[in-house]
């Protein structure tokens, strides 16, 4: 693996922020557009409703790119809810290398018997402690 793996694997928690925060800031531009597209159809009448409707189509078609601004408000909300944090990711990662590892799977017996040891000395500590 490569540095460059590892720096963004540590960075996932930065990205998954950033995501959220442009989804945010999209989608109050999304409630701003919905807003301003009902106060101009609110008060239409006749030959002004014609006027207003083609200035509101040269607005949302100079300012506002529809399928643009979807599209990215969609793969920011999917990476936002799918793109897993440093500590997930990370469990995700070594969780089945250490399962699937052998040498971690089999405690030599030398270790067994050190922690019996152990224990034992613990326990007899603890009963001469309690009384």
């Amino acid at each position: 693996m490569n540095w460059f793996i590892v720096y963004l694997f540590l960075k996932l928690d930065a990205l998954e922020s950033l995501c959220f925060g442009i989804a945010l800031i999209l989608s109050i531009l999304l409630f701003v557009f919905f807003l301003l597209s009902i106060v101009w159809t609110a008060d239409a009448h006749g030959e002004e409703h014609k006027r207003r409707e083609e200035e509101k189509d040269k607005f949302f078609a100079k300012f506002f790119y529809k399928k643009l601004y979807i599209s990215v408000f969609v793969i920011c909300i999917l990476l936002t809810t799918f793109l897993p944090s440093t500590q997930e990711f990370a469990v995700i990662y070594l969780l089945p290398k250490i399962v699937n590892n052998e040498q971690i799977q089999q405690i030599p017996n030398k270790a067994l018997d050190i922690l019996n040891k152990k224990l034992d000395e613990w326990a007899s500590d603890f009963s001469q402690n309690k009384k």
